[in-house]
């Protein structure tokens, strides 16, 4: 058996089969070629498959190298896209039996099944069919003719047309089948033979053929390169996305033009002369032609191409064209530029050299030796008037570089080196030659120039300076000195020597910078540096890092004393007042100490660690050092897991309010609840406020947070005050941070809370401490009179434990104090804290504030705060904070204290 594939133009794809031989058919020898020709000396076999490309299936018996072969054409269709056809020859035996009607028939389809069937069951089968199914015919006789199928099959429909289904073998096995059916008599009762013919091999060249077309339309569009086709007038008949796309043409409009449309008029002649050369030598040479894209543009293209051909009969040319546009005008460009360097060469007035490599002698040009500070005479021919003028640093590299090139490794002779002028100054020079070789290769000349580049290394050397200095101090910057410590370090781990690095943050920079201005900033960071390089040794490295940040890498230390005590120097200097701009300024240092070991892999890791000993120096109380220990470390990554935790809990509403009663002194009743945030971890449970505030203080997550708890305690309260008849004047408090003073829009983003929960107005408490109070007391007083305008009333919270700050009393307009929980919690211990608290008493009833005592926790304490004038008590006794539901409970149930 043989099976054909052909692409729907009617071109061979595949042969194969062991019988290609006998038929007389090349097998690959014909790929490509058309159906007639594969088979030009059987007309009848043309015919049928002429029909299947009509998209009938078409049979015929065909005599053929000595036998007779049964041709089967099959179309190979995409939906309604005709994609190719398959043929499969069969050779027919040559004693065809005649019995009768059934056994001709069955002899007929020798390579095909076929299965005669009355009423549904099977009545005859032929060899074929047993073999393709697998049963014995014995065991088929009588059977539902069902079984040879996996699904059932409509016979009414196989009467009407040829139709594909599944076919099931004895062992299981599923294959694809075509049936055709025709009606006979069979025992003098109308019967119906079926065709079934496996159609594998066709369901697999089909797939094949699809697979083709899909790989020839990939490479023909998805090619960067213009693929097209002409014919031999020179029409375009086909084009890919590439050339859509360079040409700017579609492809409709494309197929309807020639290439004499799209050729520029200066190009038209050459270009036709060369396809005519194409298909009289079936090649396209390699050429460069210029074309016009729609709209007027110009492209070069790089164009090669080969004959197409059919019936051995060329019928165009196929093409690919490569856009090198871009690539001839950068040659162009180049050309210009080299004749522009050749120009520029010459005018440089550059001195000249000529070595004779043979004599052992050098041509020096006036300006060569001018160039040194010499005149014409002043200068033999020797080559040594050159080398030994140049310094002995660079000699070698020179003598190494000039070894190269004569040689043969490198092209050109290039070197900058320093010469000694006649002044005994050096002078940079950029040296370049060519070396001139006999016909053996041997170098009897180098011919070249040198150049005057003293300028540009200086000017590159203040470049590099630059890059590693810090403009204003002039002190080493960051890069250097990351450079340094990593020298620093490769020298320890080969000497075992101890070195350290400080790093030094300016406490109350921001101060003074914002507060003078950023000139006075800069005058005193330069002071400072001044004042810093004196606590140091020569050896020692001092770099600005950044803003008011310095770092210091002290090496060859005899112990770790050794930078403790220049961080107490440093201390000790720092002490005494600057002078700038005729201001006095104090100022301190934060330093983190780091001692460098093996231990270290890289720099980033010594300065983190140094940063966390800063860090934790100013945590202390600033103007100190610390020296860095793995617990810091520790701590450090902590602290980013949970500010890491604090973000996702704020993203997941991981945060929730508690309440805390706060109960009037005469008629022990609640009037109000402080809303107090709470953070419950998913792992640790609730975490202490005092562990996670500072954090979100300093993140900037306080100002969300404070959102957050602003609209949830103003929701709340609107609840209580709408289910409690009594509720309506019931206050919530809130605790107002630093960062939230500095919000613009602070005010307004409170009014449209107000606004959405319709809480009663006058009822919320905004509470500001005491301390904070102090830091903003010159820029607070507009904002608190905004507050008061939208109702608020406004607490100073931890009463007491600030300073000097009862004289501001009066120029707030604050509504309630509260005195810190410590001067409650020493009432019943120290006679001078009730002195303390019943001061504060009268100062608040005198400006006509009630008082507000925290941290009540003892029934001795609610006696001391009663006894001493206080209007209000919070704390631990009346209850802890607690959920909202929880408070709720404590309105609709009020306890007996």
């Amino acid at each position: 058996m043989a099976l054909l594939l052909f692409s729907a133009g009617g071109l061979l794809l595949r042969a194969e089969g062991s019988a290609l031989d006998t038929l007389g058919i090349t097998g690959n020898l014909l790929i490509g070629q058309p159906a007639e020709q594969v088979f030009a000396a059987h007309p009848e076999a043309q015919r049928t498959i002429r029909r299947a490309f009509t998209g009938e299936a078409a049979a015929a018996r065909v005599t053929m190298a000595g036998g007779s072969w049964l041709l089967r054409a099959h179309p190979i269709r995409a939906g309604e896209q005709l994609q190719g056809v398959v043929v499969v020859a069969a050779a027919l035996p040559q004693d065809e039996p005649a019995r009768d009607e059934r056994n001709r028939m069955l002899s007929e389809a020798a390579f095909e099944g076929m299965v005669v069937h009355q009423d549904g069951r099977i009545v005859a089968v032929n060899d074929a069919l047993t073999v393709l199914f697998g049963w014995d015919a014995d065991a088929l006789l009588g059977k539902p003719l069902r079984m040879l199928f996996s699904r059932p099959v409509d016979a009414a429909a196989v009467d009407a047309a040829p139709c594909e289904t599944v076919g099931q073998r004895k062992d299981g096995r599923q294959f694809p089948l075509e049936i055709r059916s025709r009606n006979l008599s069979f025992q003098g009762r109308p019967a119906a033979a079926w065709s079934v013919w496996d159609i594998s091999r066709r369901k697999q060249a089909q797939t094949a053929l699809e697979e083709t077309e899909v790989r020839y339309k990939a490479i023909f569009e998805g090619a960067n390169d213009i693929i097209f086709t002409i014919d031999l007038k020179g029409n375009i008949t086909s084009v890919n996305q590439s050339g859509e796309r360079l040409l700017g043409y579609s492809r409709v409009e494309a197929l309807t033009m020639g290439v004499d449309e799209i050729i520029v008029a200066e190009h038209l002649d050459r270009a036709l002369s060369m396809l005519r050369s194409g298909l009289e030598t079936g090649q396209l040479p390699v050429s460069e032609i210029e074309v016009l894209a729609k709209g007027g543009g110009r492209l070069t293209l790089e164009m090669s191409g080969s004959l197409l051909a059919a019936d051995g009969q060329p019928i165009g040319l196929l093409g690919v064209a490569r856009d090198v546009t871009e690539r001839k005008r950068l040659e162009r460009e180049l050309a210009e530029s080299e004749s522009r360097y050749k120009l520029a060469a010459q005018a440089a007035n550059d001195g000249l050299f000529d070595w004779d490599m043979v004599r052992g002698r050098v041509y020096y040009s006036p300006r060569w030796k001018s160039l040194l500070g010499y005149d014409d005479k002043s200068i033999g021919d020797a080559p040594d008037e050159w080398v030994q003028r140049i310094h002995e640093e660079d000699r070698p590299d020179f003598l190494v570089e000039l070894d190269a090139h004569v040689s043969g490794r490198t092209e050109q002779f290039e070197f900058e080196h320093r010469v000694c002028h006649r002044d005994g100054q050096y002078r940079w020079m950029l040296s370049r030659g060519v070396a001139v070789r006999d016909d053996g290769g041997k170098v009897v000349r180098l011919v070249g120039s040198q150049t005057d580049v003293t300028d540009r290394k200086e000017a590159e050397a203040r470049l590099i300076h630059d890059a590693f200095h810090d403009a204003l101090t002039r002190l080493p910057n960051r890069n250097m000195f990351l450079d340094r410590l990593r020298r620093a370090l490769g020298r320890a781990r080969r000497h075992k020597r101890l070195f350290a690095v400080l790093f030094l943050d300016l406490d109350r920079f921001k101060v003074a910078n914002d507060g003078l201005g950023h000139s006075v900033g800069d005058q005193l960071l330069m002071e400072i540096s001044d004042r810093l390089r004196t606590c140091l040794r020569p050896e020692d490295t001092l770099a600005r890092f950044g803003g008011d940040e310095f770092t210091l890498l002290l090496e060859d230390l005899s112990g770790p004393q050794d930078a403790i005590r220049v961080a107490e120097r440093i201390q000790e200097a720092l002490l005494r007042p600057f002078r700038v701009a005729g201001h006095e300024i104090v100022t301190s240092a934060s330093i983190g100490i780091t001692h460098c070991t093996t231990e270290y892999d890289d720099p980033e890791a010594i300065m983190r660690d140094a940063d966390t000993a800063m860090y934790r120096a100013k945590a202390l109380g600033k103007a100190r050092y610390a020296v860095f220990d793995q617990r810091m470390h520790s701590h450090a990554v902590e602290r980013l897991q949970i500010e890491h935790d604090l973000r996702r809990s704020l993203d997941e509403r991981g945060f929730e309010l508690f309440y805390q009663p706060v109960v009037s002194l005469r008629s022990m009743q609640i009037t109000g609840f402080e809303a107090l945030l709470r953070w419950k971890h998913p792992e640790r449970g609730y975490v202490s406020p005092a562990e996670f505030i500072p954090i979100v203080e300093e993140n900037g997550l306080i100002l969300p947070l404070g959102q957050f708890v602003l609209l949830e305690a103003c929701r709340q309260a609107a609840i209580w005050q709408t289910r409690f008849r009594d509720a309506a004047g019931l206050t919530v408090s809130v605790n107002l941070s630093p960062k939230q003073f500095e919000q613009t829009n602070l005010v307004q983003s409170l009014a449209s809370i107000l606004q959405e929960t319709g809480m009663v107005p006058g009822t919320l408490r905004l509470e500001i401490t005491e301390s904070h109070l102090m830091a903003y007391a010159e820029s607070v007083s507009q904002l608190l009179n905004e507050l008061k305008q939208l109702r608020c009333k406004l607490q100073i919270d931890d009463f007491g434990t600030g300073y000097s700050s009862l004289a501001y009393l009066h120029r707030f307009p604050f509504d309630a104090l509260k005195i810190d929980r410590s001067f409650v919690d020493r009432l019943d211990k120290e006679e001078q804290a009730n002195e303390i608290v019943r001061s504060i008493v009268r100062l608040a009833h005198g400006l006509r504030m009630p008082v507000i005592a925290e941290g009540v926790e003892t029934a001795e304490q609610l006696r001391d705060i009663r006894a001493l004038g206080c209007d209000y008590g919070q704390g631990y006794l009346f209850s802890r904070p607690v959920p909202a539901e929880a408070a709720t409970e404590l309105l609709a149930n009020p306890p007996v204290w």
